[in-house]
């Protein structure tokens, strides 16, 4: 894998992390009611940002790490945002 690769895949890792985060921040998902919205985002920039210059030596080290992170993110706090969408809602009775 070539380094401006590995580059794009870490972007695209970016925006699914912080994507995923941010969704069940303002969805209200049990998961993360303890995150703070500027550490979310903040982090994920950071957790990034490492794997950016990891790929400037390394670059399929870092595009790898970079999947990894996005994964477990999405797995943890994308899947339940995207799955509480489609639960049933409960029917108020007048």
């Amino acid at each position: 894998m070539n380094e401006p690769r590995a580059q794009q895949i870490i972007v695209l890792a970016t925006l699914i992390t912080i994507g995923s985060t941010s969704g069940a921040e303002l969805k209200g998902i049990k998961k993360a009611q303890n995150l703070h919205p500027s550490r979310t985002i903040v982090g994920g920039f950071f957790a990034m940002l490492g794997c950016s210059i990891l790929a400037e030596f390394a670059p399929s080290a870092g595009a790898y790490l970079a999947i990894l992170v996005s994964g477990v993110a999405f797995f943890t706090y994308g899947l339940p945002t995207i799955e509480s969408y489609y639960e049933p809602q409960k029917k108020v009775k007048k």
